[in-house]
């Protein structure tokens, strides 16, 4: 009803005011007539976005879908980035390689598959790599498949397989750099190259540089001389097994990044010239460190108070080390032994680091099991028996019993394991004599006839509970 009368208002309104008008005819009257509707107008079904498009249809994340949408909406060619993603999927892709390609280059959905991307991806494919190495050079550097095929991508794939000598070597270099093939190859590359090969380094060793660290052939010129000018105040001769890495840890501090990285060594660690020097013809890596780890090896050292920061010099590749994963616990553990008297002094700094968990497990832990919590049994212990262990929280006056499971033993050592699903460590090499041996139900929750009651003074970590000691016993395979 409402309708009928905003209808009939309207026309009313519109006849008395034209008809009187004498600038209408009678035949433009008919047309005014004749088109007014009185049907309800409907809007039409509004396309999907570019970000419902990648979500809804291809399931990709709302990160990918986001970066694409802010740089390829509105959505005017679907069909298009159907084929592109159809034609990613058909040659290896997997779905995190595709994401990571369109979060780095959304731009690719509107490629042309049949001239723009298929003749590169052949060209790959003419020159012997593998679909799957393919599809992580792309997917890590998707710009590739933008350069000129005949300019870029032809002449540096030939020349790259003229000096590295194998399709493997290739395949290694631009996965660790695709700007290789990006580069400027007649006016940077080749320059740099006869420049480090004027120099002395052979064809070898500039193959392994280029596989160890490629961006150094792609640095300006005038920027690689200056590198090579501090290359030459090391003292570090071409002849040197360590020099090629040794160039690329220097090149890759442009700049004066590589003074101030000396004078770190200098004021943080107290290295002199000739520790630089040593260190830098044997472990060139240990310059790649940041003054934050300096700073916080040091600091741990020294609060040992059983080495100095001349430890460092004598061995550096401590300060390649994780901190929390392997030094810190390690460094616990001995303190431990100390503290109960069971060790008398604390072995090189060398030999702390250097060993892996089981050889460290062995030289000083898995003698002093015993020591460390375990106490004669009740009876001989069995394959298959849940044994537990004395153990306390800390320093506090808390304390809780461990449970381990015997799966295997022999006259003189007992191999035992966590039975915890939380838990992936074990403890090998116990003398069955100082296991206490119960049959538990539940691990976590011996029951009380089966624990072994720690003093009531004993206020000292037992050595099962020190953060990091399960890191430190090899698990079973």
């Amino acid at each position: 009803m409402a309708l009928h009368a905003l209808l009939r208002r309207n026309l009313t309104s519109f006849f008395s005011e034209n008809l009187l008008s004498p600038k209408i005819s009678n035949g433009s009257l008919s047309l005014h007539i004749a088109c007014f509707s009185t049907a309800i107008e409907t809007k039409p079904s509004t396309p999907p976005s570019v970000y419902e498009f990648l979500t809804n249809k291809h399931q990709f994340s709302p990160a990918v879908a986001s970066r694409a949408a802010s740089i390829l909406s509105p959505l005017n060619h679907p069909g298009k980035y159907d084929s592109v993603l159809s034609f990613f999927e058909e040659i290896g892709f997997t779905k995190a390689q595709l994401e990571r390609t369109l979060l780095i280059r959304p731009q690719l959905l509107k490629a042309d598959v049949e001239k723009t991307i298929k003749p590169k991806i052949k060209i790959f494919q003419d020159f012997g790599l593998p679909s799957d190495d393919i599809a992580v050079i792309i997917s890590r550097e998707p710009m590739i498949l933008h350069v000129s095929l005949k300019k870029k991508l032809v002449p540096a794939l030939s020349w790259l397989k003229d000096l590295l000598g194998s399709t493997e070597k290739v395949t290694r270099a631009l996965k660790q750099s695709g700007w290789l093939l990006m580069g400027d190859l007649e006016n940077i590359t080749l320059p740099n190259v006869q420049t480090l090969m004027s120099r002395g380094m052979s064809k070898d060793q500039l193959g392994r540089l280029i596989n160890y660290l490629p961006r150094v052939v792609l640095y300006k010129p005038e920027t690689l001389s200056r590198c090579l000018e501090n290359m030459d105040k090391t003292e570090v001769v071409w002849s040197s097994k360590m020099y090629v890495y040794a160039v690329g840890i220097v090149c890759s501090m442009p700049g004066g990044a590589w003074e101030r990285k000396l004078q770190a060594f200098r004021e943080i660690l107290e290295f002199s010239q000739d520790d630089i020097v040593r260190v830098l013809r044997k472990n060139p890596n240990v310059f790649s460190v940041s003054e934050d780890k300096m700073r916080l090896v040091k600091k741990l050292l020294l609060g040992t108070g059983k080495y100095d920061a001349s430890s460092i010099a004598k061995y550096p590749t401590v300060l390649m080390h994780s901190i929390e994963r392997r030094c810190k616990p390690r460094f616990e553990i001995l303190g431990i032994l100390e503290s109960k008297g069971l060790i008398n002094k604390w072995p090189s700094l060398g030999s702390i680091y250097e060993k892996t968990d089981k050889e460290f497990f062995k030289d000083y832990v898995g003698h002093t099991i015993g020591d460390l919590g375990f106490r004669p049994p009740h009876r001989t212990a069995a394959v298959g028996d849940v044994v537990t262990a004395p153990t306390c929280h800390g320093s506090t006056p808390h304390r809780r019993d461990l449970a381990i499971k015997i799966t295997s033993i022999s006259p003189s050592t007992a191999e035992c394991k966590f039975p915890s699903p939380t838990s992936h460590s074990s403890v090998k090499h116990i003398a069955p004599s100082r296991l206490v041996s119960s049959t538990l139900r539940e691990p976590t929750t011996p029951s009380s006839s089966s624990r072994v009651q720690v003093p009531a003074d004993s206020r000292q970590p037992c050595g099962l509970c020190v953060g990091g000691f399960r890191q430190l016993v090899p698990p079973f395979t």
